[in-house]
């Protein structure tokens, strides 16, 4: 990516602050464009897009030390999604993140459940599972893992982002074939979405950020021949806001899927 079509992508329309991504616009774009190049990757072969992304950082513009792109503080998230995403591509630790900011992540996720929000607890799934796959300098217990989601699941909306992303680092983004191994969450998807309060609520064009995230979910395990994921589908289709660059991305991300499924369907 050169940066003269990340300034392009910058100067778009600012996107919802309510957004999961929504610390910095530097840090949306290189995020959402890294996680539809390894969804591209896994479903296609296409290596073009992630490796064109990660070069562009590799070169000369990231400094993984400052955390920085162009000048710009990155979010841990962004930084994270990096390092996750360089290390699946065979990268290894090229954009490991210096040992203060690890342990900063490590020490927050470590915190008093009592003091976090929903979304602080979804957020500290994500940093978990890459800092897992990535490092095997570190293991987290059950119990941590049974508190994010306890707390994760007190907003439904932050849960279904918790549920979702369970899936995609169980599989790997769709690179690791659907074995059963994220059964549980998916059928915690089911249960939330067929729940008559819960979808009156979710199962509306304003959410098709976590919709589609929800659709992709399905899709990677394989669970796009229901009715609640055609509903779903309806939804997403009918969307024309696109405004913000996270949406444009899982939407496209999850269309790319759909086209993909059909064609090996044939």
């Amino acid at each position: 990516m050169n940066t003269d079509n990340i300034h392009s992508k910058v100067n778009q329309k600012t996107p919802n602050k309510q957004n999961l991504y929504s610390e910095n616009w530097i840090s949306i774009i290189i995020s959402c464009d890294l996680i539809n190049g390894l969804f591209l990757y896994s479903s296609t072969g296409n290596v073009d897009l992630l490796k064109q992304r990660l070069q562009s950082l590799k070169v000369s513009f990231f400094n993984s030390k400052e955390k920085k792109y162009l000048g710009f503080e990155l979010s841990s998230q962004c930084v994270f999604d990096i390092w996750y995403c360089s290390k699946l591509y065979g990268y290894g630790d090229l954009f490991r993140p210096n040992k203060s900011f690890l342990k900063k992540i490590v020490d927050n996720i470590y915190s008093p459940i009592i003091y976090k929000t929903p979304q602080q607890s979804a957020y500290d799934y994500v940093f978990l599972r890459s800092l897992e796959e990535c490092s095997n300098e570190y293991f987290f217990p059950d119990s941590v893992f049974k508190q994010i989601k306890e707390n994760a699941s007190r907003d439904y909306l932050c849960y279904f982002y918790y549920l979702t992303h369970v899936i995609f680092y169980d599989l790997k983004f769709g690179l690791i074939k659907y074995d059963g191994s994220c059964k549980e969450a998916l059928g915690d998807l089911t249960v939330l979405l067929t729940d008559p309060i819960v979808s009156s609520k979710i199962l509306n064009a304003k959410y098709c950020d976590i919709l589609s995230e929800i659709l992709i979910a399905f899709i990677l395990c394989d669970s796009s021949n229901t009715s609640i994921f055609h509903k779903i589908e309806k939804i997403i289709e009918n969307f024309s806001d696109n405004s913000n660059y996270h949406t444009r991305t899982v939407v496209k991300v999850y269309e790319n899927l759909k086209k993909c499924e059909r064609k090996n369907s044939k």
